[in-house]
């Protein structure tokens, strides 16, 4: 393909586009606005039963005339009947062209009105221009146009051509604009792209466009040091995996360990500290050559060996391993989808007698009464320094928050969801929904917010009971009741606040969670909520909400 020719699709497209975005047009008959023109007008066809075309030629109306049905349409009183018989019977059987032959419809009835703008003078008016002189080309049909227009007709249809000839401006500067913006994008990112080549041989690895630009943000987002400063900082966190392997070094002992996701290298040392004959850490983030840098310096380099690329893509220089460690829990458990990437080394590297750190992970839910936050965030639009913003509500209410909540806001006991034994999942069990009772503990309270939390399990010579309290070594927990973490908590508030709950009041409900379908790392979450008195009498009607975190 030529470059003019590739640079006429992408004006093509970009004209598209530009259509889409610059057009909001509003029905003729009722208050739908449809994103452009030509949906509006396919709006008309199939809601009203009015084909604006079809209509111009029964009325062999020219480019004038058209303009001024337009603008009849607009100013008639609608009635509050159904729209498709008041449309079709009741408006056309009262008018004739004669009802609009006025030449004060030539004035917009809606300022700047796309569908006037949309109209081409030169379709419908010069073929009738053509029937009549034979098609020949002159000057001779241009009296016909104006001879009989008095001055304010003049300026009417001189200004309808100058704003039109504007917007086409306007639009042609905007696409060039968009046009330079995109290729210059374009480039920056065939550049950044080179080494990330997706192969379609691994059925874990069957990324869509969309997906890979989020798995490109998502391993880049590891290649900047804050967030292993602050994953690092974690004490919950690095203790935690440090006294799994540490207390339990009967466990490594001359084991071949795979760690995935391995960052800064650290699990990887616990690992080879713990008494491990060989580590492999797997990252595909930049961070991986200062992991290297660290290995070395902590002279571990004979033990560790650290691989970049994606798991799904690399190869290992052994067939199995002893133990697979992972931290691959995100915000609220499973976002950024890390879980699937180890499930997939599982059933690929892991030796049948192998064992996973951590091995189980548990979903929580409890309830959380937070006036301060509920006024500071939510009520907040109301009352803007004076003015009404409240349709930035249903955009903070469907964000969940992440953040540490204190143990005081707590109403209700726990529930958990989702109870996650890795070494039997499936990518396809982490979509789920589960019923929840959450049991009111307080009197007279409100419940702002349905917050989620999990903890995480190790092996331990015990593993058929896992500890209503974990001990060093054996899990940690991310509740609001122990020391937080940088996971925190997942906080879902309710559009409309539960009031008046009392203690035995049960919060039901059903949470359903799906991987987002343009890009899998991020969440979809809906619940629906309920509450019942202990004489299991419907309290508070059910509601429902629907959630994105990402």
């Amino acid at each position: 393909m030529s470059s003019s020719e590739s640079d006429n699709e992408s004006w093509e497209d970009w004209g598209e586009e530009g259509d889409s975005v610059q057009n909001k047009t509003l029905c003729l008959f009722c208050n739908e606005v449809c994103p452009s023109t030509d949906l509006a007008l396919e709006h008309c066809k199939s809601a009203h039963n009015f084909d604006l075309e079809l209509q111009r030629k029964v009325w062999s109306l020219d480019f004038y005339s058209t303009i001024k049905l337009i603008n009849y349409i607009r100013t008639y009183d609608k009635k509050e009947t159904d729209e498709k018989i008041w449309t079709k019977i009741k408006f056309f059987s009262d008018i004739t062209p004669s009802s609009f032959s006025d030449d004060k419809f030539l004035k917009p009835t809606i300022e700047d009105d796309p569908l006037l703008f949309s109209l081409s003078d030169n379709d419908q008016f010069e073929n009738d221009s053509d029937d009549e002189s034979g098609g020949q080309e002159g000057s001779s049909s241009i009296p016909s146009l104006y001879d009989n227009l008095t001055i304010e007709q003049l300026k009417e249809r001189l200004f309808i051509a100058e704003k039109r000839a504007s917007i086409a401006e306007q639009r042609c500067e905007e696409l060039a604009q968009a046009l330079t913006e995109s290729r210059d994008l374009l480039n920056r990112t065939f550049e950044s792209d080179q080494k990330l080549k997706i192969e379609s041989d691994s059925d874990s690895d069957n990324d869509s466009p969309r997906e890979v630009n989020g798995s490109k943000y998502y391993f880049d987002s590891y290649s900047h040091y804050g967030i292993h400063l602050e994953m690092l900082h974690d004490k919950v966190r690095t203790e935690g995996y440090q006294d799994s392997m540490y207390l339990h070094k009967d466990l490594f002992k001359d084991k071949i360990i795979l760690d995935i996701g391995c960052g800064t290298g650290i699990l990887s040392m616990f690992a080879a500290k713990s008494g491990a004959k060989m580590v492999i850490g797997i990252d595909n983030s930049d961070i991986i050559e200062n992991a290297q840098k660290i290995v070395k310096l902590n002279h571990l380099e004979d033990v560790i060996t650290l691989i970049k690329g994606k798991v799904e893509q690399v190869t290992l220089p052994i067939e199995k391993v002893d133990i697979i460690v992972s931290e691959w829990m995100g915000y609220f458990l499973l976002f950024e989808s890390m879980l699937d990437t180890v499930l997939f080394a599982r059933d690929k590297w892991l030796d049948k007698n192998g064992k996973l750190f951590p091995h189980n992970a548990t979903l929580i839910l409890t309830a959380i009464d937070d006036e301060e936050y509920f006024e500071d965030n939510v009520q907040f639009w109301d009352q803007v320094y004076g003015f009404n913003m409240s349709v930035m509500k249903p955009h903070t209410l469907s964000e969940p928050m992440v953040c540490v909540v204190p143990p005081k806001f707590i109403i209700s006991d726990s529930y958990k969801v989702l109870d996650i034994d890795i070494s039997t999942a499936t990518k396809q069990s982490l979509d789920f929904s589960s019923n929840f009772c959450l049991n009111i503990t307080t009197d007279s309270t409100t419940c702002h917010a349905i917050v989620g939390y999990f903890d995480v399990a190790f092996p331990t010579f015990n593993q058929d009971k896992k500890p209503e309290a974990f001990e060093p070594g054996q899990g940690f927990s991310t509740s609001p009741t122990e020391t937080p973490t940088h996971w925190k908590q997942t906080v879902f508030f309710l559009e409309t606040p539960l009031r008046n709950l009392m203690k035995g009041d049960c919060l039901k409900g059903n949470i359903n969670v799906s991987r987002n379908k343009r890009n899998f790392r991020n969440l979809d979450i809906f619940i629906e909520y309920w509450v019942e008195s202990p004489e299991k009498n419907i309290k508070i009607e059910k509601k429902s909400q629907g959630y994105f975190l990402g």
